[in-house]
């Protein structure tokens, strides 16, 4: 039901788990026998896919034990945890019609396996990582002048999910983690075009990261004249920090 989106059975399955507790981790922990290579479980999956009620219905059923378990820190086969799939597919995770980014799914995950937020995936991406280039922590669109960021509501709610892992415990150590290429979640985030209250937001929390170089020597200031889609104003907040 979860690969094929069957959104109604897997809330059918849900609720036969609720009712039968004692299945709840050999069925969380199932790989598929189909792919013998991938470990991506149930939990993956609906982190990535599946509505967030249903999604934080899976989560709410794991024992009070689920840290124990290592469900929640289980890696699929390109080393990502729930957390990091949630983090890389939050652009179709909204509040319904207020286009805001609902948070409860990443609030759970966060408090049942802080530590998930300092694994790196087989690319040597966290979740922070993976969050900053994601296309909900891109501007609504290039075409609005970048001194409307304020107002643009795309940079409120990228913003309010980036204070979520910042603020949770392992997200200070997370902020200058490096991918396999030296980048921090900062170089990260100018190469994608993040909005500037995603990169102000980095520079306030860490601003060690802007004299941090990548594995070609390059700092954050040297990807923003690269890739000439950093917001003025950030910019200048870099180089006045700098």
């Amino acid at each position: 039901s979860l690969v094929l989106c069957d959104w109604p059975a897997f809330h059918r399955a849900l609720q036969h788990l609720a009712q039968n507790p004692s299945l709840t981790i050999p069925s969380v922990s199932m790989t598929d026998p189909d792919h013998p290579n991938d470990s991506t479980t149930p939990l993956h999956t609906a982190c990535c896919k599946a509505p967030p009620t249903l999604a934080l219905m899976l989560i709410r059923l794991l024992p009070s034990s689920r840290e124990l378990s290592g469900i929640f820190t289980a890696r699929d086969g390109d080393d990502n945890t729930a957390l990091h799939g949630w983090c890389a597919n939050i652009e179709r995770v909204t509040d319904g019609d207020s286009g805001g980014v609902n948070t409860s799914v990443l609030e759970a995950l966060v408090r049942a396996a802080p530590r998930a937020l300092k694994m790196q995936n087989a690319e040597g991406d966290t979740p922070l990582q993976m969050l900053v280039s994601s296309p909900a922590c891109l501007p609504k669109s290039r075409k609005l002048p970048l001194e409307s960021r304020e107002d643009d509501a795309a940079g409120v709610s990228s913003e309010r999910v980036l204070n979520l892992l910042l603020k949770a415990t392992g997200g200070e150590e997370a902020m200058i983690m490096k991918d396999m290429t030296g980048a921090t979640p900062l170089h990260v985030a100018i190469a994608a075009g993040a909005h500037g209250r995603v990169i102000d937001g980095l520079i306030a929390a860490a601003p060690q990261a802007l004299k941090l170089p990548d594995n070609r020597g390059m700092l954050p200031l040297h990807y923003v004249a690269a890739f000439c889609h950093t917001p003025i104003a950030s910019v200048n907040r870099m180089l006045e920090i700098y």
